[in-house]
């Protein structure tokens, strides 16, 4: 896990190329013939990303001061302009729900990812091609669960080698927290079931894992552990602490561990200061142990 830390990025390009980064641009002026120089600089942020691209259009809007920007190919502008407003729904979404989003931009990048669906960075998030020309909700999750990473993840940190989950399972968690904040509950309904389902198979199988569980230890079932599971466990513990308690439980974390690394002890202070109440058991049966929880 990267420390947070202030960039100030300077790189001469070719002319013809489009640099996206997730510091602000401050400069940008020709130093020879084909070359510009660009200067990007941060506040405080976890890593710097920094990519170059030909021939994407794109279209923007601006959410509460924030800048966001959707990028991609010629022949997805439908799905470019979706992605968009799929990104400024759930921006206003998870400011509402764990605390204000502090950069000034906010960047979707169409790509060839291959082997993931999206992968996030500190103001830039990069999804993968093919879901800009499917139908159905592919889209619209993945960006949620990305966006969702700028709090989990990129302001508070947590080891992703050694408890994944702690992000992972918030992200996957806040799939359904998206679709509630734009008035879905169907849709949020159907992303809880696809999580029991996926995991419960899973299970069946006897591939289930302690949460705590670290990558290396999980082969062949990290994903219905991290992401499905992860998710449950969010869940079980909203419907035992209360929405009130969970409210609090996600601002005061967010507020707590902002900028900073956390651990799997961290998030059970939180939620016990929120709640008021005792919460080891369900800590151990999720994340300590493989006792044979009852899904929510």
């Amino acid at each position: 896990m990267s420390s947070t830390a202030l960039y100030d990025v300077t790189i001469d390009a070719p002319m013809g190329w489009s640099l996206i980064s997730s510091g602000a641009r401050v400069s940008a002026a020709p130093v020879v013939a084909g070359v510009r120089r660009e200067r990007f600089v941060s506040g405080p942020q976890r890593e710097f990303y920094l990519g170059a691209t030909q021939g994407l259009d794109q279209a923007s809007a601006t959410v509460d001061g924030t800048r966001v920007v959707s990028h991609y190919q010629a022949d997805d502008a439908e799905a470019g302009r979706r992605a968009l407003r799929v990104a400024e729904q759930a921006l206003r979404a998870f400011s509402a729900r764990y605390g204000p989003y502090p950069l000034a931009e906010l960047e979707l990048v169409e790509g060839a990812m291959t082997n993931f669906l999206g992968m996030e960075y500190p103001g830039v998030v990069l999804i993968e091609q093919k879901l800009y020309k499917s139908a159905g909700r592919g889209l619209e999750t993945t960006v949620a669960h990305e966006i969702a990473h700028q709090w989990w993840y990129s302001l508070v940190g947590n080891d992703a080698q050694g408890e994944p989950w702690l992000d992972e399972g918030l992200a996957s968690y806040s799939q359904a927290l998206y679709y509630e904040g734009v008035g879905a509950p169907e849709l949020a309904a159907a992303e809880l079931n696809n999580f029991r389902t996926f995991f419960s198979e899973s299970r069946q199988r006897g591939r289930d894992a302690p949460l705590a569980t670290p990558p290396s230890g999980l082969r062949g079932n990290y994903v219905p552990v991290i992401y499905a599971k992860g998710a449950l466990f969010f869940h079980s513990l909203r419907g035992q602490i209360g929405e009130a308690a969970f409210s609090r439980f996600l601002k005061g974390y967010y507020a707590d561990g902002r900028y900073r690394e956390v651990a799997g002890p961290d998030l059970l202070r939180a939620a016990e200061a929120a709640c008021g109440c005792q919460l080891d058991q369900l800590y151990a049966d999720w994340v300590l142990t493989t006792a044979p929880v009852s899904l929510p």
